[in-house]
Order: C-alpha cells, then structure tokens, then sequence
C-alpha cells in the first residue's frame, strides 16, 4: 500500500515539471517573437517638398440671395382704384400705368388753387400801379410849390405802395406753390410704376378705396435681375473682413455656377442669439445670373489674404512648441527639427517666411510597420508622436524619444 502511495506522489511530480517546463517554453517562444517582433519593424517617413505658389486665405459663410431692389407702391393721394388689369407675376416698365383712382374733389382743389392764383396775379398788377401813382404824385410835388408836410406825405405813400406790391408778390408766390401741389395730386391720380420688375404683391383690386399717402402697400415690384448674398459669420472671423473685398459665391441649387463678387457692406453691431454673436455681411456678385432665384442658398469665400510665389509647405507639416514654429527634415535619416518663421496658412498650406529654400523636403507624416502591425501617425500638432516617441513642449530630445532599436527610417517617395 505505501508502495502505491510513494509510485503515485512520484508521477504527479513528474507531471507538474512537465507544466512547468511548457510554460517556460511558451514564454519564451512570445519572448522571441516580441523581440524578432520589434526587430523586423520600420519607421517610415512621408515627406513633400518645400515648393513656390500662391496661397489665398479666405473666411467662409453660408447665406441666402436676396433681391434689394424691392418697392412698395402707395398711392400719395386718396381715391377709388380702377383700371388695374395687373396680377402677381406680371411684369412691368418703369413710368408704366399701373392703375387710376377717381377722385373727383381733386379737380375742385386745381380749380380753387387756379382761382387764388389769377386773384393774386392781378392784386400784384394792382399794387404796381398804385406805386407807379404815388411815384408820380411825388414827382409832382418836387416840381412845384409844396410844404413839407405834403413831400412827407407823399413819400409815405411810396413807401406804403412799395410795401403793398411786395405783400402782392409774396401772396402769388404762395398761391403759385398751392396751384402747382393741387396739379401734382390730381395727376397722382394715375400711379405708375417706380421701377420696372415683377409683381411680387398686389393687395388692392378696382373698386377699393386707398387712404393715400401713409396707408398700406397697394402693390409690391421686384427687380429679379439684380441681387446680393447675404452671409453671417462668427465673430472670431468678421475682424478679417471689409468691404471691396473679392468673393467667390456658389449656390447648392446650381452646381455649375461660380460667381466673382466683392463685399459691399459689413454690419459695425453684431447679432446675439443664445450667447452666440454673429455679424451681418453683404456680397454683390460682379455680373448677375438670371437662373439665380430670391432665397437661394449660397455659400460664400471671401477673400482675406493673398500670397504670391511664395514658398509654402503643407500644413500637416508645421507644428507649434513654447518656442515657435518648427517643421522637420531627415538628416541621416533621422528627423530633425528646423525653426521657421509662417505667414499666410490655408487649411493644406502653409507659408514660409524663413528657415527653409525651395526643393527641400520636410516630413508631413510617420508609419511604423512591422510584425504583422502598422500605425501611421500624422504630423502637426504639439504633444504629437514625433520621430517614434512624444514631443515635449520646452524640453526633450530633438526628435523625440528615439525610435525602437534596429528600426531603419526610410524616407518615402514624395
């Protein structure tokens, strides 16, 4: 019995180094692999050349078209409408008749205006010769025996009549003005359109009464063939903005049409909706379209900055420290950080002003491969993954944290 016990303590000792021994050989296996793993990996390098061109920089906003030369036509005088054979739609002439109102106590007005002038015209005649008498009995006087109390009278006289003729005169002059306001209201009579367009809205018929000048609309004109953007924008971005700028206008109606502008007007106050404020900006394209319509959607890039020939890298490949402005280039195939000086950036370019020539080649992304894995990575941006490590702000490696050892960067073709 103890002979059993002892045979079977030996098997499970025997078995147990056989776990053990299979362990130690699996981790050792991984242990290989991880290490030919990272042996066979390679860290490549995307690199673009540092080239000429011109870059525009713009600030886009999304609107809709209106159309700015709209008129309300109110009658300025009183009346009854007839002979509007006019709708919605129709369109018309500038000086066009567009209907008549009937009002019969505008001709009693001309006719009482035209009395009162004649009245006054012939009180000036009247006048006149009243002073043409004073002067000559003055005259008279002069040339033969008086006393000084006559020649006082008689020069009073004058001087009344000279007053007379000028009070005469003032009074034509005011019925002159009220003869001719009467004319001008009766011929008021008849309204004619202001402009030539569209009828967009019509709100009287024959047979209604309007109230004149200070009532309602009786109709509305568009000129459809003249018509402007008007955007909004953030006010991060109005700041850039001013008006004789250019523009490129597109519509998501027409997708075939593009259309050069300039900003015609920016709004000084700002908009404040929810704590968001926003700025009003007016764009007037430099030819008009007739298939643009009132309402339509319209996206708008104004043009803030221009650069030309200028030496320009993509912006993927510029990145920011607490020191400044920095790209990186292979030396010896490894990256390396080269300081510069930015102007003019669009969103896949970005001007130098210094530290780098034309031709040269700066890297704009990093993919590592290798045992069976790939990761790209991007460059632009501080605290980025940077030549196989993590760029410090103020400090660390040039590059980084070196790459794994026995990676060999390569720099791609462009």
């Amino acid at each position: 019995m103890a002979k059993k016990r002892r045979l079977s303590s030996r098997r499970s000792r025997v078995a147990v180094s056989l776990v053990a021994l299979a362990v130690v050989a699996l981790v050792a296996f991984f242990v290989y692999r991880g290490v030919t793993g990272d042996a066979e990996a390679t860290v490549t390098y995307t690199t673009a050349p540092v080239q000429k061109m011109t870059l525009t920089s713009t600030v886009d906003g999304t609107g809709n078209i209106e159309l700015p030369k709209t008129v309300s036509v109110t009658p300025s005088v009183p009346g009854e409408v007839s002979g509007l054979e006019l709708k919605v739609g129709d369109e018309v002439e500038s000086g066009q008749v567009l209907f008549t109102l009937v009002n019969p106590q505008l001709d009693v007005g001309v006719a009482e205006a035209q009395n009162a002038y004649d009245k006054a015209l012939l009180a000036v005649e009247v006048a006149k010769l009243d002073l043409t008498s004073a002067k000559s009995s003055l005259a008279n006087l002069y040339s033969s025996n008086h006393t000084t109390l006559q020649l006082k009278q008689a020069k009073a006289a004058v001087t009344s009549a000279e007053l007379a003729v000028t009070s005469a005169r003032n009074a034509l002059a005011s019925a002159e003005i009220a003869l001719k306001e009467a004319e001008k209201n009766a011929a008021a009579r008849t309204v004619t359109a202001p402009i030539s367009g569209v009828i967009t809205a019509l709100a009287v018929e024959n047979g209604d009464t309007v109230s004149g000048a200070g009532g309602t609309a009786a109709l509305v004109i568009t000129d459809p063939g003249v018509y402007q953007a008007t955007i909004t924008l953030a006010e991060s971005d109005i700041s850039q903005v001013e008006v004789g700028q250019k523009a490129i206008l597109t519509y998501d109606a027409l997708p075939d049409l593009t259309q050069a502008g300039r900003v015609t007007r920016v709004d000084l106050a700002g908009a404040n909706e929810s704590g968001v404020v926003s700025y009003t900006v007016v764009v007037t394209p430099d030819e008009m379209d007739e298939s643009v319509r009132g309402g339509m959607t319209v996206s708008v890039s104004i043009i803030t900055q221009v650069a030309e020939d200028v030496l320009a890298v993509p912006s993927s490949a510029v990145k920011s420290s607490a020191r400044g402005k920095y790209v990186q280039i292979l030396q010896d195939g490894q990256p390396t950080n080269v300081a510069v000086e930015v102007g003019v950036s669009t969103d896949s370019y970005t001007e130098i002003t210094s530290g780098l020539s034309e031709g040269q080649e700066v890297i704009v992304a990093t993919s590592t491969g290798g045992a069976g894995t790939t990761s790209t990575t991007a460059r632009g941006g501080p605290g980025m993954l940077e030549g196989g490590g993590f760029l410090m702000d103020g400090g660390g490696p040039p590059a980084g944290f070196a790459p794994t050892p026995g990676a060999t960067p390569t720099p791609s073709a462009r």
